[in-house]
């Protein structure tokens, strides 16, 4: 009996220093992506700030801050400015004083790279909208563990705002809806809670559109 005992206290023991080992490790894992995280939320708000700083210096107050606030008003296109073209282009990312990614892809003709240069301030509004929500039953041997799977089915949408440069009136603004994500997806009883998004709408598919008021 006493051998049987010990057998048992013995994996006991070897069950206990496992589960202490687990815990160390998921510890630290935790820890470290805690850590990335933080990092990660440093150097963006970093990168933001010198974009932002760069604007201000490279465009002005003025222009930079345009779409901080996006104006409002109706949208008519006896604002386009009084200049000749190709009347060239500063895309901003709405609410901020950063340039858009798509400011950079423009065609060397259409982009603004000083603040000489500006005729038309474009405001670009990206947003996400849930069309739905699938759910997904979790059960567990513990009634208290069951829990509710959720994928939400998201389409970006996303918003060019055209701006006068000279009196911040609205000339004109279109509005693009990327492509619509897969249905729900069907239940393998793995998955757990996230995210299924469609393709995000890009400069090419408002090229034509801004064109017409570039030139």
């Amino acid at each position: 009996m006493k051998i049987i005992n010990d057998l048992f206290e013995s994996m006991e023991a070897r069950r206990r220093r496992q589960n202490r080992q687990a815990t160390i490790v998921f510890g630290g894992g935790c820890l470290i992506f805690f850590i990335l995280g933080i990092i990660f939320l440093i150097v963006s708000t970093v990168l933001n700030a010198i974009e932002t700083a760069n604007v201000n210096s490279i465009f002005g107050e003025t222009y930079a801050r345009t779409c901080q606030t996006v104006p409002g008003g109706n949208d008519s296109p006896d604002n386009i400015p009084d200049a000749a073209s190709p009347r060239q282009v500063l895309l901003l990312i709405a609410d901020t004083q950063r340039r858009h990614q798509w400011h950079d892809a423009l065609p060397p003709q259409w982009s603004a790279q000083v603040e000489e240069d500006v005729a038309i301030i474009g405001c670009v509004e990206e947003e996400r909208i849930e069309l739905e929500i699938c759910e997904y039953a979790r059960s567990s041997s513990r009634s208290e563990n069951a829990y509710t799977a959720r994928i939400s089915r998201e389409q970006y949408q996303v918003t060019l705002t055209l701006i006068n440069a000279q009196n911040a009136r609205r000339i004109d603004s279109q509005t693009i809806l990327g492509s619509e994500p897969e249905p729900c997806p069907e239940d393998d009883g793995e998955f757990g809670s996230g995210e299924q998004r469609g393709t995000v709408p890009q400069l090419a598919d408002f090229a034509n559109w801004l064109e017409g008021y570039v030139f």
